[in-house]
């Protein structure tokens, strides 16, 4: 009888803590430069469940969001027009873009807990890399998805 190599499937063994995902983001001038996120693992269910509480606060989120608008558009009809682009309403839409990239922040914090950048990862530090290099949470998120279901490039 012939030896065997160890099997590297172990179904009710202990997972590894992390698994690296690079991602690759460019920059203005189009230079690409790759990140490694080092990733939370997770099974199928506990993603697919994780994915159950993200569109559940997301949908929490629309709805507060468009109770606000139909109060505000209830409050605007009672005053007089005002001009579109006033300093208010460009801190509305600041406002709105600041809140989008710290949601992202938050999605990379559920996925991973570190990367290979030498700044701290942290949520203001995730904040900046995708005000500085936009989609690079969606990148994290959809290599993220990919390995947990186990899509593969190629053959």
């Amino acid at each position: 009888m012939t030896e065997k190599a160890p099997s590297l499937v172990c179904i009710d063994g202990p997972e590894d803590d992390s698994f690296p995902v690079p991602i690759t983001v460019r920059n203005l001038k189009g230079v690409e430069s790759t990140i490694t996120f080092d990733c939370i693992p997770r099974t199928v269910t506990a993603w697919a469940a994780e994915g159950d509480k993200i569109r559940a606060e997301v949908a929490a989120k629309i709805k507060a969001d468009e109770a606000k608008s139909v109060k505000a558009k209830a409050k605007k009809k009672t005053e007089s027009e005002q001009d579109p682009t006033t300093e208010a309403e460009t801190i509305r839409l600041e406002a709105m873009v600041t809140e989008r990239i710290n949601n992202d922040a938050g999605l990379a914090l559920r996925i991973a807990k570190g990367w290979s950048l030498t700044d701290k990862f942290a949520a203001a530090a995730i904040a900046k890399l995708e005000d500085k290099f936009p989609g690079a949470v969606r990148s994290l998120h959809q290599e993220y998805s990919k390995r947990i279901n186990g899509e593969r490039e190629g053959n």
